[in-house]
């Protein structure tokens, strides 16, 4: 069940472009010093999206 999920994460991570997100939020961190990660359910992708 475990390695499902893991499954389900990283297929989620791909989609999400989640490195790209990250490195996104350092750089805002590096300028502004701060970032911010929102989470928000997307009814017409089904899934959630990560805005940084």
């Amino acid at each position: 069940m475990a390695l499902a999920v893991q499954d389900k994460l990283r297929a989620w991570a791909e989609k999400e472009l989640l490195p790209l997100r990250i490195q996104q939020a350092e750089r805002t961190a590096i300028l502004l010093g701060d970032a911010v990660y929102s989470l928000a359910w997307e009814p017409s992708k089904g899934r959630v999206l990560l805005r940084t």
